[in-house]
């Protein structure tokens, strides 16, 4: 199954961003300590425990909120939440998807929502980039007002691509099958 593949490449990706900046830094016990976390959540990801990737994700982000007090790239933190976020998102999703049996459904809510996640993937890393790349101080009112105006943005771009479906019982999890069928 595609998702569990990226779920699990979305781990490592995870767990790989931090030890390279350790690494990078010559801090070595920081990146065994790393790869062995990395380890212990692919392994419990694979006994299918509930709690390991919201709990190791949650690991991760305390981890990556101070990698820049070790002088390491807040690049590379923003890289590995990202794709910490991309796995909580699977795991939730693989439980989620555990109900559908017809395989021709399952191909198609997993497609529809890959490409949904791979967007708003984008998007958040695309803003995380443009929050560490802008170097020039605004006012309060200046930076509330571009903060504003990039959230009512943002709010009509997410409203346009992913309008609330009309859900009925036993229409199809595809917005567009639901619109064809009326």
């Amino acid at each position: 199954m595609k998702t569990r593949n990226l779920l699990f490449f979305s781990i490592c990706l995870t767990v790989l961003f931090p030890a390279m900046g350790f690494a990078l830094q010559g801090m070595y016990p920081a990146v065994g300590l790393n790869l062995i976390m990395g380890v212990l959540w692919l392994g419990l990801t694979l006994k299918e425990i509930p709690w390991s990737t919201p709990a190791f994700f949650l690991l991760m982000c305390m981890e990556n909120a101070l990698l820049p007090l070790f002088g390491i790239s807040p690049f590379l933190a923003l890289l590995s939440v990202v794709s910490g976020l991309a796995s909580w998102d699977l795991h939730a999703f693989m439980n989620r998807i555990t109900v559908l049996k017809e395989p021709v459904v399952l191909y198609r809510f997993e497609q529809h929502h890959l490409s949904r996640l791979g967007l708003t993937l984008a998007g958040g890393t695309v803003l995380g980039v443009l929050g560490l790349s802008i170097h020039f101080r605004l006012g309060f009112f200046l930076a509330f007002i571009l903060g504003m105006a990039l959230l009512v943005i943002f709010w009509a771009l997410i409203t346009r691509i992913a309008p609330a479906p009309q859900r009925t019982p036993g229409a199809s999890p595809f917005p567009e099958e639901s619109r064809e069928e009326e």
